[in-house]
């Protein structure tokens, strides 16, 4: 009888299934939350990004439009589009712009990038650039950057961010002046 009682045992052990789901979760359930937070993360940085896009386009539309050359002080007045564009989703204090001047098309240049986004001096911050809206028929290139901080160490680690900076999103609209 003694030889039959630990086989016993380890039968009704192998048959016991409670506890499998905490298992079978300990095993499943990191990976599961590391994806929900990476689309969380995304999600959030692309609203982010459209919302600064279209208060670009807002900003912008003023400097094409004239309102900002006519007003007393134009630069304030973009600050005001584009702050009044990125409502209560973006802090405007966080927000760097730049507004240039072209003779043409041809003659704009690309937003400059060293590797960790435009507008970005070797720390990774955001610094400021220049404002000159033109006058009527100028060309003018609008930028706008947002540095983006993550939500958690694993969106940053996974996208290959080492520093605490964040992410750099930006928008440029080119335009011609109204006449």
């Amino acid at each position: 009888m003694d030889k039959r009682k630990p086989t016993r045992q380890r039968r009704r052990l192998l048959r016991d299934e409670r506890g499998s789901i905490l298992v079978e979760f300990a095993l499943v359930g990191p990976f599961f939350l590391m994806l929900m937070l990476g689309i969380i993360e995304l999600g959030i940085m692309l609203f982010a990004q459209t919302v600064l896009d279209g208060a670009a386009r807002v900003a912008a539309r003023a400097i094409r439009t004239g309102q900002v050359q006519s007003n007393a002080n134009p630069q304030v007045a973009f600050q005001n589009a584009l702050c009044a564009g990125l409502g209560s989703t973006i802090p405007c204090a966080s927000v760097v712009y730049d507004v240039e001047t072209f003779g043409t098309f041809a003659a704009v240049t690309p937003p400059k990038n060293n590797g960790s986004g435009q507008f970005v001096d070797n720390s990774g911050n955001p610094i400021t650039a220049q404002f000159v809206p033109g006058a009527p028929g100028s060309i003018v290139m609008v930028r706008v950057v947002y540095q983006r901080q993550f939500i958690s160490g694993y969106a940053r680690q996974y996208r290959g961010y080492q520093s605490t900076n964040g992410q750099v999103l930006s928008s440029t609209v080119v335009f011609q002046n109204e006449p």
